[in-house]
């Protein structure tokens, strides 16, 4: 979530990165995130482990930016904004709106 909503790589006209420290580059905070459930489904045991188990690690980000983005575009299709460059801050999603109201008047 941090990476589809806040994280960016910013550089300066001479490509000099201006988000090199954790003080420039902004991240998720717990307050910033909602409140996420877990379930955790035993399911069946594993016929190929010794004790039936299955592993469990940390999940792979990769599909969440895109699973918010599309969201995001799903929600401003009345709109006719589509989105296709991360991150959605709440300043660029509102830029967009106010534009395409603009457009359609």
């Amino acid at each position: 979530m941090s990476n589809a909503m806040f994280e960016e790589f910013v550089y300066d006209g001479n490509g000099q990165p201006l988000t090199a420290v954790f003080q420039n580059y902004k991240l998720a905070t717990a307050a910033a995130i909602p409140n996420i459930e877990v379930y955790h489904d035993a399911g069946e045991p594993c016929p190929f482990t010794p004790l039936g188990t299955r592993g469990l690690g940390e999940g792979i980000p990769a599909p969440v930016p895109g699973a918010m983005t599309n969201a995001v575009c799903d929600a401003l299709k009345p709109f006719g904004i589509e989105i296709n460059e991360l991150p959605l801050r709440p300043n660029k999603i509102w830029r967009l709106i106010q534009e395409a109201r603009q457009a359609a008047s």
